[in-house]
């Protein structure tokens, strides 16, 4: 894992992810917004290999939305 750290406020979740990134999109809603989708894969362990000896994967999708029009 990186160096860096990020501080996080009392209360707050942190979660921390090593993977490569896919699927990544992004698209402007009809109220103005910004919305941009992007997939997080993840390798599980070697210990959790499937029966044919593949290196298993979870694929965590995420979505970021944006307000970009002033509210009015």
């Amino acid at each position: 894992m990186g160096g860096s750290r990020i501080l996080v406020e009392a209360g707050a979740n942190e979660v921390v992810l090593e993977g490569r990134l896919a699927g990544v999109g992004r698209k402007v809603l009809p109220s103005g917004d910004e919305a941009v989708t992007f997939r997080v894969v993840v390798a599980r362990a070697p210990r959790d290999r499937g029966p044919s000896g593949r290196v298993s994967v979870d694929a965590i999708d995420c979505i970021e939305a944006r307000r970009l029009t002033a509210l009015h």
